[in-house]
């Protein structure tokens, strides 16, 4: 019997780093015990973040991975600047990056995650985030 599994996860390979030993340990596992994962992942930032390819090339056969791009910081905050207040936008936006500067994916990962439920229903629902 094949159960799905949905996994949360901002940090996930190709992306290298602590955060995504966990949940890739995790999936490998499962994967071989009749679950079916899929998982939610932000797009690796350019430039910025570590890459491990040992471990993207890991994730196991048939694992559905979505990545998502996070919105940046300042958005929802443009409009500020648009009126000739961009020093209060750059403000707010540092404002509202504490005490989580990667708050930019949730609304994407939300609106991916509402449309796989949509088709789907998952046995579990895993999410994982930082500290790891």
């Amino acid at each position: 019997m094949t159960r799905d599994l949905l996994a949360i996860s901002y940090h996930f390979p190709p992306m290298g780093g602590g955060g995504i030993q966990r949940t890739l340990t995790l999936l490998r596992d499962l994967s071989g015990r009749g679950w079916r994962p899929t998982v939610i992942a932000c797009e690796p930032p350019t430039g910025t973040a570590p890459t491990d390819d040992w471990f993207a090339r890991r994730i196991p056969e048939g694992v559905a991975v979505h990545r998502v791009r996070p919105l940046p910081a300042l958005t929802p905050f443009l409009a500020l600047g648009r009126i000739g207040l961009g020093g209060a936008a750059r403000w707010l936006a540092h404002c509202a990056s504490v005490p989580d500067d990667f708050l930019g994916w949730i609304p994407p990962a939300w609106r991916r995650g509402h449309s796989i439920l949509s088709r789907r229903r998952p046995a579990l629902v895993y999410a994982t985030a930082p500290p790891h």
